[in-house]
């Protein structure tokens, strides 16, 4: 959708992650190992989403084992994903 602004200049907002992206790899399944321990069997999956010099969302997923986890696990990833790519974590 385009927004057309007559007079005083465009409201400025937080840039925005695209998010179709990561929805996209995690509906179509196209995650096929584990985002931690590369184990094959998928189970679970998500999105992350930080923020660095831009806001950025990637899709993740675990297997069984990290799954079971999923608070130990989400830190580890969370510190993976913040490392890579030098971002912190959106609020």
């Amino acid at each position: 959708m385009q927004s057309w602004y007559w007079g005083e200049a465009a409201p400025t907002a937080a840039p925005q992650p695209d998010l179709l992206t990561a929805a996209d790899d995690l509906l179509l399944e196209r995650l096929t190992a584990c985002s931690l321990c590369g184990q094959a069997q998928r189970r679970q999956g998500g999105i992350w989403i930080g923020t660095a010099t831009r806001t950025l969302a990637v899709a993740y997923a675990f297997c069984e084992r990290c799954a079971a986890r999923e608070q130990e696990s989400r830190r580890m990833l969370d510190e993976r994903l913040r490392e890579r790519y030098g971002a912190t974590l959106a609020k």
